[in-house]
């Protein structure tokens, strides 16, 4: 069982505050091209269950990436909201070391993926960021947060933010995931970008 190996400790704990709410935020790793956060109850079970909400957790996922990251990201343009169920039928997706953008160090194409937002509406598995020595196990509602590009220099991170989930649990885990891109707007949306 996973519950043997410890889970990384924060190198900084603090708050976030939009709209009147406030999560709590737990920072993991910090580099200029690598950040690694974990959000506490980031959403809600109505939010995990309902269609009609997408567009306000896509607005709170970019709200929180802006908040970081401080570039302007656009909400015009980007990836949809993606639900999914891992388990067993797609474990390779989650359970095999994977960036979810460029993480070779190269400089940033327009339009690319620049962070991404997973959110569990079950208990996860561990998530094992091995290049950063990271290891976090998400409660339901909790979030991580990913960026992967330096925003001074556009440089890409070199490795640090690839990951891969342990095996779910029976029943597996729901997840809502949200890639955020820099150079996207409603006339240049994400699909006209052939990079990740």
């Amino acid at each position: 069982k996973d519950e043997k190996f410890p889970m990384t400790d924060d190198l900084i704990s603090q708050s976030w505050t939009n709209e009147q709410n406030q999560w709590s935020t737990h920072i993991k790793h910090d580099r200029p091209s690598s950040q690694i956060h974990v959000i506490e109850n980031f959403i809600t079970d109505d939010e995990c269950n309902s269609d009609t909400q997408a567009p306000q957790l896509q607005q709170r996922a970019l709200h929180y990436a802006n908040h970081i990251l401080g570039i302007g990201l656009e909400a015009g343009g980007q990836e949809n909201l993606i639900k999914t169920l891992y388990n067993q039928d797609n474990i390779h997706q989650y359970n095999t070391f994977h960036c979810d953008g460029d993480c070779t160090g190269a400089q940033h194409q327009v339009g690319a993926r620049v962070a991404t937002l997973i959110m569990y509406c079950s208990n996860g598995p561990i998530v094992n960021f091995r290049n950063a020595g990271v290891r976090v196990r998400p409660d339901k509602g909790n979030a991580i947060f990913v960026s992967y590009m330096n925003t001074n220099t556009m440089q890409m991170d070199s490795g640090f933010t690839e990951y891969s989930a342990c095996p779910p649990e029976e029943g597996g885990t729901k997840l809502l995931i949200q890639h955020i891109r820099f150079g996207v707007d409603e006339e240049k949306p994400w699909n006209m970008f052939h990079s990740l």
